[in-house]
């Protein structure tokens, strides 16, 4: 346990500090501030917040890290380190890292996690939650709750989980991984991998050759109460010059035989001249239950799809 009121400004802690000691600090004084310093090094930091807090805001560097109290969120700012490993609380936490590779947990609540630099790890937690990865190549998890995960630059790694989630890739090539949900998935500049999961998804590749996963047939998911209205996936912006839709997870069950996999197993339907259908047997060898629709490709003409844009 720290008091942050016996601190004296100015006072030099060490060639070592140990900021787990901070997990549970506390002020004694409201209307009072101390400073303390720490030396230059080359060490992560690593510490906790934990609800309820009185910290409600960090920020720092190699030489200086500043406390104050009294807002409801948790906010850390930690510059020119080489990363830091930080979990939030419960409450509506705002996280922000360093230059360096870095860990970010927010836990419970409504929080936004601000990558910076470096690889980053950045994992939302329950709630309705806003990550960022912002530079480098990050790793960026939702969890439940409607998320919204911003990989910019850098070949980044999004996977929105439960829920109805947005992903944005950025820029570079990205794979972005709806999860269950209705989600919105927009691959942003680059060869992005984009895998819509289960529920009805609304997928954009964005500019770039874009491939477009379907792991099983549950991916087109749930049906509508017609076999002729049901839309599955839909993606807004296929280019069949460049785009494809890799169907090889769905076809590596054993109900599918190894030859003619296209011929025998997928339709392409012309809907209205206004769309495509991409529709799959979903029985295989092993049922006559009629063809199903995976996804839809909106404004892209019939006779433009052709045996290029699957890989089988």
């Amino acid at each position: 346990m720290v008091n942050f009121a016996s601190l004296v400004a100015g006072v030099v802690v060490g060639d070592s500090f140990n900021l787990d000691e901070l997990m549970t600090a506390n002020r004694s004084t409201s209307n009072s501030t101390s400073d303390f310093l720490l030396p230059e090094a080359d060490n992560s930091l690593r510490s906790t917040l934990v609800s309820p807090a009185t910290t409600s805001e960090t920020t720092g560097n190699l030489s200086e890290v500043t406390v104050a109290a009294t807002l409801s969120a948790s906010e850390v700012v930690l510059a020119n380190v080489p990363g830091v490993e930080r979990t939030g609380t419960n409450r509506n936490d705002r996280l922000r890292g360093t230059e360096g590779d870095d860990i970010l947990r927010g836990r419970g609540g409504n929080d936004r996690l601000f990558g910076r630099g470096g690889n980053d790890t950045l994992i939302g937690g329950p709630g309705r939650d806003r990550v960022e990865g912002e530079a480098g190549d990050d790793r960026l998890e939702g969890n439940s709750g409607r998320d919204s995960l911003f990989g910019g630059t850098g070949q980044d790694f999004l996977e929105g989980n439960n829920g109805d989630d947005r992903l944005n890739g950025g820029r570079s090539a990205d794979t972005l991984v709806g999860g269950s949900g209705d989600d919105t998935l927009i691959g942003g500049n680059g060869r992005d991998v984009i895998i819509g999961g289960g529920g009805n998804d609304t997928l954009t590749g964005g500019a770039g050759r874009d491939r477009f996963v379907y792991r099983s047939v549950r991916d087109r998911g749930r049906s509508k109460d017609s076999l002729f209205d049901e839309r599955g996936d839909e993606i807004t912006d296929f280019v069949t010059d460049e785009d494809v839709l890799d169907l090889r997870q769905i076809f590596a069950d054993s109900r599918y035989s190894e030859s003619d996999r296209l011929d025998k197993y997928v339709v392409i339907v012309n809907d209205d001249n206004e769309r495509t259908l991409i529709r799959i047997d979903i029985d295989g060898d092993n049922g006559d239950r009629p063809f199903r629709t995976l996804v839809t490709l909106n404004n892209v003409d019939f006779d433009d799809v052709g045996s290029g844009n699957f890989l089988v």
